[in-house]
């Protein structure tokens, strides 16, 4: 095994921390500008070529399965063992961990939390059937050879690296496996603003990916169900620019239907119960989608997993929080469509805390 951090000429004292470990193992990878800082994919590029090169020295590239862990990320115990079994498949070239967020004490990592490991984690299972799982970043491995396959620098240009190589994975005939039961941890935002930039990136990335369309509809080696998988995530962001218009409008004409009926009950002719029925409607309308993934993210963090998670009441309470939390994601996608439209392509990195 080796390990290679990548200092991508940070700012703190990640390198001197990383020279103090005595391990032979753990061999750095210092990055520095003008080259550093140009996004993730160019950082993993650097390190891929330095794995490969060694491989190629000891005759080992077929053996070789490069696993990405993000500097906030720690892997699940059972992670290399669930790995293990998706790679005894030789048809298998990449997986991805399920991913859990750690500091949940925070409502907004909380509800990162319910997208991730519950949300997220059913698309993955889906996925799984229909051969289109999706590599996510932060807990994912590949093999060597078929990242070499991807040419000399797999990860592409893209601000969504990770689906940009599944795409060009899955176009190869490639076989992706989902780890349900193994989990990466990693932070959460708690800051609204930084949760906008870190989406307006992924839908931004996603913009991208788009290039691939032509290639996918033509493919032969995917399922009509993978294509058809394809074609909805790739058309999530002009999907959600429309429905974040249809939400502002929707929300105009429901303002102006609850002031008639209060205007109503004030004249007499609408008694106040029907107020209050015409508001326990619409919390149950827009909060119901929530309460059902808060619901059953309760069950699966402290039954099916058994693992500590957040209180029942918290995660019913969580359900109403859920809307709130599409609300604030609205932002990102007018970012993304601005930065695309004005060639801004630079890397929005991730602060984290």
């Amino acid at each position: 095994m080796m390990i290679i951090p990548i200092d991508d000429a940070s700012d703190d004292r990640t390198a001197k921390i990383i020279e103090g470990i005595k391990d032979k193992r753990v061999r750095l990878l210092k990055r520095t500008k003008p080259n550093a800082q140009k996004g993730k994919g160019a950082a993993l590029n650097d390190a891929y070529k330095r794995v490969l090169k060694k491989a190629k020295s000891l005759n080992m590239e077929k053996e070789v399965v490069i696993a990405i862990i993000d500097g906030d990320g720690r892997l699940g115990t059972n992670v290399i063992r669930e790995a293990n079994r998706a790679f005894s498949n030789k048809a298998v070239c990449a997986a991805q961990c399920r991913v859990r967020i750690i500091n949940t004490q925070h409502i907004l990592p909380f509800l990162q939390d319910v997208e991730f490991f519950t949300m997220i984690s059913d698309i993955q299972n889906v996925r799984s059937y229909i051969q289109s799982v999706g590599l996510g970043g932060n807990g994912q491995f590949t093999r060597l050879t078929a990242l070499k396959a991807l040419g000399k620098e797999p990860w592409g240009d893209s601000l969504l690296e990770d689906y940009d190589m599944t795409l060009r994975l899955l176009l190869r005939n490639g076989k992706i496996s989902y780890l349900s039961n193994g989990t990466v941890y990693q932070q959460g935002l708690s800051s609204v603003k930084k949760l906008i930039y870190q989406r307006s990136r992924w839908v931004q990335g996603n913009i991208q990916c788009l290039k691939y369309l032509k290639k996918v509809k033509k493919s032969k080696r995917l399922k009509k169900e993978a294509k058809l998988d394809i074609y909805y995530f790739l058309a999530q962001p002009f999907i959600n620019l429309i429905g974040s218009i249809i939400f502002f409008m929707s929300w105009v004409w429901i303002t102006i239907s609850f002031i008639q009926v209060i205007k109503l009950c004030i004249e007499g002719t609408s008694s106040w119960i029907s107020l209050f029925l015409y508001l326990g409607l619409l919390i149950l309308i827009t909060s119901l989608p929530g309460f059902v993934f808060t619901i059953r993210h309760y069950f699966n963090t402290n039954h099916i997993r058994a693992q500590k998670g957040n209180t029942f009441i918290e995660c019913f309470f969580a359900g109403f929080a859920m809307t709130v939390y599409n609300i604030i994601t609205i932002p990102s996608v007018w970012i993304a469509f601005k930065r695309y439209l004005l060639g801004e392509n630079s890397w929005l990195k991730t602060e984290r805390e």
